[in-house]
């Protein structure tokens, strides 16, 4: 009887024991619901944990290792706000002092939200002949994004290409002559896209410059209103116009591409006495530019001119030009001589001698005759002898003339050409970058790419010329740049030497 009693115990023990310890873990279940399944960066997502059995201590939810949160209680949810493209681990922790602690895992795809950026398009050469080939710079970027496909789409043609890195460069065949309108598309590897809209003008060759005409009365009176009026025309297409009284710009503007005409007129109130001139300088798509400086009279009788005039034109820097001013209506009892506005000479003398200097520099005159002041000018430039300054990049690192410039390795390297000249720099000249190699105790050139205008300020001293070396520099060579003439015929011809 008593061992039916021990045995009766033992039995009840042992069922207690197994159902304080059970055989298996805590079961652990995480599920991640979102709406959509996939999340856009800045979306939430609702991820729920459940654990059994009961009593729960603490449950934990870290996403990629980062804390998100804690609960005391099963079910528990949290609140996650997606940050990063890709893929992130969703990982739930249940800890139990009877059952010990259970851990499972879910992951979650975070999608690009934000589309491609496309800064600029620019075309090379910027008006292509019709059926020839050219080539299109798509400035863009997606910093989430590694791979984009661009395509670029005008009428009938269409080409496209995927790229992994920039610079995005496409190559054209050709398009038919006249004004096009095109579209860039460039889509990332998620899906999201950028457009940009365009049109590109396509016809042979023009070295025409636009013609400025400008219909303006040859004096006033101080305090009436100036009225002058001016027209441009280019045979195929302008591109910018400006104009300035004096140094007062009274007109930027630039014109559509197709446009061939353009028109406006002016009017200024009370025009101080003196000589003032109208500068006009226009361009067309081609690059070709043409700047006028026309003067006129502004004075406080009509009875009395004066008229200054130069011996000679373009003289040399140093050289000695002789100015000469003649008066209608009166007897001068004064007469100043001003530089650049500042007096000079002042006296009963008609004549000035002035050592030139370099640029271009405004003359005055300035007669009392009768008690009324007269004033005339003009517009010397000196002769220029000096090249002009140039400053060469590649893939943005400025290069030397003097030492070795290390650059980077690209299959088709931006060169970017900044180059001055105080009497202007000409845009008609074929500018190109060369590859030379050292062979054999001379040099070869192993190819030659031709850099195209890209801007020329408005009074044609600063021109920047691009262009794509489609050469990998892979190791040491001379890079050479010809082509960069000033508007009296000076030339800068620099070789940079330059290593991988």
């Amino acid at each position: 009887m008593r061992l039916l009693i021990f045995l009766v115990m033992v039995v009840i023990i042992l069922s207690f024991l197994v159902s304080c310890f059970p055989s298996r873990p805590v079961q652990l279940s995480v599920s991640v619901a979102t709406q959509p399944a996939e999340l856009s960066e800045g979306a939430t997502a609702l991820i729920t944990v459940t654990a059994v059995p009961e009593p729960i201590q603490q449950i934990t939810v870290s996403v990629d290792g980062r804390n998100l949160g804690s609960a005391l209680t099963s079910p528990a949810s949290f609140v996650w706000t997606a940050r990063g493209v890709g893929e992130h681990v969703v990982e739930a922790c249940a800890v139990s002092t009877i059952y010990g602690e259970g851990i499972a895992r879910t992951f979650v795809q975070v999608n690009d939200a934000t589309p491609p950026l496309i800064s600029s398009v620019s075309i090379m050469p910027t008006i292509p002949q019709p059926s020839e080939a050219f080539a299109i710079l798509i400035q863009a970027e997606d910093p989430e994004s590694p791979y984009l496909d661009i395509t670029f789409r005008c009428g009938a043609v269409t080409r496209s290409q995927r790229f992994i890195s920039p610079p995005y460069v496409l190559e054209i065949d050709g398009l038919p002559e006249g004004l096009n309108t095109y579209v860039v598309e460039v889509v990332n590897d998620t899906g999201k896209s950028a457009h940009f809209n365009g049109e590109l003008l396509v016809s042979p060759p023009d070295t025409s410059p636009p013609r400025v005409l400008l219909s303006i009365p040859d004096f006033v009176r101080a305090g009436e209103t100036l009225r002058f009026n001016i027209t441009v025309e280019d045979e195929l297409s302008l591109s910018s116009v400006s104009v300035s009284l004096d140094a007062t710009t009274l007109e930027i503007t630039n014109i559509p591409a197709g446009e061939k005409v353009w028109s406006k007129g002016f009017e200024l109130p009370s025009v101080d006495a003196g000589t003032h001139f109208i500068n006009i300088t226009a361009a067309d798509l081609h690059g070709n530019t043409v700047s006028t400086t026309t003067s006129v009279l502004v004075n406080s009788t009509s009875s009395v001119r004066v008229k200054l005039a130069a011996d000679r034109e373009n003289a040399l820097p140093g050289e000695t030009v002789n100015f000469s001013a003649t008066m209608e209506g009166g007897t001068p009892t004064l007469v100043d001589f001003y530089v650049d506005g500042t007096l000079t000479q002042s006296g009963t003398s008609t004549s000035f001698h002035w050592i030139v200097e370099p640029g271009r520099h405004l003359i005055g005159a300035r007669i009392v005759a009768n008690g009324i002041d007269a004033y005339d000018g003009l517009l010397y430039k000196a002769r220029d002898v000096v090249p002009p300054s140039v400053k060469t990049y590649y893939q943005g690192v400025l290069l030397s003339s003097t030492e070795k410039t290390v650059v980077p390795t690209v299959p088709n390297g931006i060169i970017v050409v900044r180059a001055h000249d105080i009497s202007g720099v000409e845009t008609d000249s074929l500018v190109q970058m060369s590859v030379l190699k050292y062979e054999m105790g001379t040099y070869i050139t192993i190819n030659t790419t031709q850099l195209y205008l890209q801007s020329l300020s408005s009074d044609t001293q600063t021109a920047t010329f691009v262009g794509i070396l489609n050469d990998e520099i892979s190791e040491e060579v001379v890079l050479r740049l010809t082509g960069i003439v000033d508007d009296e015929g000076n030339t800068a011809q620099l070789d940079y030497p330059v290593v991988p």
